[in-house]
């Protein structure tokens, strides 16, 4: 991992971090809880980023799913932060940072 990462990973209230710097395979692996995501869609692994390898993910239905778990219960109840580094390449992109519906997407 980077020094980014490795910033972000030492944060006392994180739950989940997923770099999604994975070069193959379909698990986004969630280095802080161990609540690893699967890639589906459209992606491509291992491209250099502005902090390491990244995921980039093209046209429709490209993401990571999540499964549900108990640490996500209270999101939307109080404060959270959901941080994610985007570069568009068309400004008729449509970006959704996290959805539920069964199963977490980012």
């Amino acid at each position: 991992m980077s020094a980014y990462s490795d910033m972000i990973s030492a944060h006392a209230n994180l739950v989940a971090y997923w770099p999604l710097q994975e070069v193959a395979g379909t698990v986004a692996a969630d280095v802080k809880g161990g609540r690893d995501g699967t890639y589906s869609g459209t992606y491509t692994l291992g491209e250099i980023g502005g902090v390491g390898a990244v995921a980039p993910f093209f046209g429709a239905g490209g993401k990571v799913s999540i499964p549900d778990a108990a640490v996500f219960d209270g999101f939307g109840a109080g404060a959270f932060t959901i941080e994610a580094w985007v570069r568009r390449k068309s400004t008729a992109v449509q970006i959704v940072g996290m959805s539920k519906t069964g199963t977490y997407a980012m």
